[in-house]
C-alpha cells in the first residue's frame, strides 16, 4: 500500500469539507504557526498567542498585528504581473 502525503493538522477534518479547503486553510495555519519578525528587536522570534495578538520569545514584548500575521503583506499590480508571467512559463 502507498504511504499518504503528509496532511499536516488538516488530518482532524477527515473526509469533511473538499481538498482545495483544507490545503488553503493548512497553509494559513502552517504560516500562522511559524516564527515572524519582531517589529521591536528585528529577530525571528514572534509568536502567535491569541487572535491578532503576538509575542516575542527574545525580547518578551507583546504586541497587537492581524489574525494570521503580525504583519499585512502588501502585493502591488507590478509584483502580481510578474507572478502572473512566472506562472504562465
Amino acid at each position: 500500500m502507498a504511504t499518504p502525503k503528509h496532511l499536516s493538522t488538516i488530518k482532524r477534518f477527515g473526509a469533511r469539507y473538499g481538498r482545495r479547503v483544507k490545503e488553503r486553510f493548512a497553509s494559513v495555519e502552517r504560516s500562522q504557526r511559524s516564527k515572524h519578525k519582531c517589529p521591536y528587536c528585528n529577530k525571528v522570534a514572534a509568536r502567535f498567542k491569541a487572535v491578532g495578538i503576538w509575542e516575542c520569545k527574545n525580547c518578551k514584548s507583546r504586541f497587537t498585528g492581524k489574525a494570521f500575521s503580525p504583519t499585512k503583506k502588501i502585493i502591488t499590480k507590478i509584483e502580481k504581473a510578474v507572478v502572473a508571467v512566472q506562472k504562465a512559463d
